[in-house]
């Protein structure tokens, strides 16, 4: 995830700064911030929520009492830091990938998508089985970085199908678009 971080980051900067990549800064700025916001959301949350781990718990072994996600949290000297799946977000955050390629290379966006969710899904499994989090845990974890990622796409990437369709002379003007795309 740090490569690929510091790979949109470069490539970014590149585009603002060589003309041959100028059509790619849109994009390439939207994995940059989808990237960032689907996986630094993750720590306040894990703070905000104080969510026990199953292997916190005293039904698995633990000293922790449960107690539900939008329940009230029973007193303890040790909260819990185990919701959302930090892990996951990694993984899932990738989805990003897909709607970063998706109007210009859809097959690739397949691809990206499905990496995504198999690397998520990997990561998911990994930590539910060492006891790190519940399956719900990193469902929550798939659905907030997909809306993270489907609101940025939606709001600095999507044209409408009418707009697609029509020559580049009759394309609307957009404050932070590149006519290029």
């Amino acid at each position: 995830m740090i490569i690929l971080g510091v790979l949109s980051i470069s490539g970014l900067l590149l585009s603002l700064v060589v003309k041959q990549w100028r059509a790619w800064s849109l994009p390439l700025g939207y994995l940059v911030l989808s990237l960032a916001v689907s996986t630094s959301i993750v720590t306040p949350l894990k703070k905000l929520t104080a969510m026990q781990c199953p292997w916190s718990l005293t039904e698995f072994g633990g000293e922790e009492a449960f107690s539900p996600l939008l329940g009230e949290r029973a007193v303890t000297d040790h909260p819990g830091r185990c919701w959302p799946g930090g892990h996951a977000s990694a993984g899932f955050s990738l989805i990003a990938l897909f709607f970063a390629l998706r109007d210009r290379y859809p097959r690739c966006a397949r691809v990206a998508l499905t990496l995504a969710l198999g690397l998520g899904t990997i990561f998911s499994i990994g930590r539910v089985m060492q006891g790190a989090h519940f399956v719900s845990h990193n469902l929550w974890t798939l659905l907030f970085d997909w809306l993270i990622c489907t609101l940025f796409y939606r709001w600095l990437l999507y044209r409408p199908s009418a707009v697609c369709d029509a020559s580049p002379a009759q394309l609307p003007v957009h404050p932070w678009r590149s006519d290029t795309l």
